[in-house]
């Protein structure tokens, strides 16, 4: 009878540990699904940057030859100087992990460690902020007070051309002659190029730690 009890108690636990295991089985792969939605998001943003990486690019081109562009055209390959971009993980499964304390029953060291790593490594978090802060407290402002700024959006339909209001707009040599333009472009080039790289660390790092959680659970 007190063999049938101990193993009954053992039975029991057994049943305990697998559907333990099972819940956070479940939980992982929910991981996974982060971590791909992660991986899309980066890719995206790694476009964006190529885009105003390229278009800046074009800018600094036609400034060093002013004469043989259009100020329009310039002002199209311009315009990407006032946009940044952001990425923030998706942490919904994460989270959940840690407040119901399921980190505990994964026995991969290795994988706890890849885990907190990536959620709480975030060093491309620097280069954002210094281009939000380039492009908002510097560049921007700068803008504003330097030329008549067409924005060809509905709003302003009525009142986007320049030449209704009593200003003197800059020509393109104006713009070629203007060192905070052009350092301006050019820093923007640098900062958005940087974060490429750290975009495509934090791209490979997702996609090992997929790879990490997939064998843990198969």
């Amino acid at each position: 009878m007190v063999i049938g009890i101990i193993l009954a108690i053992q039975a029991n636990n057994w049943n305990i540990e697998r559907t333990d295991q099972k819940k956070l089985y479940f939980e992982l792969n929910k991981l996974v699904v982060n971590l791909e939605q992660d991986k899309a998001t980066i890719s995206d943003q790694m476009g964006i940057n190529h885009t105003i990486v390229s278009n800046l690019d074009s800018s600094l081109i036609i400034l060093k030859s002013p004469n043989e562009y259009s100020k329009a055209h310039f002002l199209k390959k311009f315009f990407p100087i006032n946009w940044v971009v952001e990425f923030n993980s998706n942490k919904i499964s994460f989270n959940n992990l840690s407040s119901t304390g399921k980190f505990q029953s994964i026995n991969n060291e290795a994988l706890i460690d890849s885990l907190f790593h990536y959620y709480n490594s975030e060093h491309f978090k620097s280069v954002e902020n210094a281009i939000i802060n380039q492009t908002r407290d510097v560049i921007r402002p700068y803008l504003m007070g330097f030329d008549f700024l067409p924005v060809n959006q509905k709003p302003l339909k009525n009142h986007d051309d320049e030449r209704s209001f009593n200003t003197t707009p800059k020509d393109l040599k104006g713009y070629a002659q203007d060192v905070r333009i052009i350092n301006g472009i050019r820093f923007k080039i640098l900062l958005h190029s940087l974060l490429n790289e750290s975009y495509q660390s934090k791209l490979e790092e997702a996609e090992s730690l997929i790879i990490q959680i997939k064998a843990e659970v198969n």
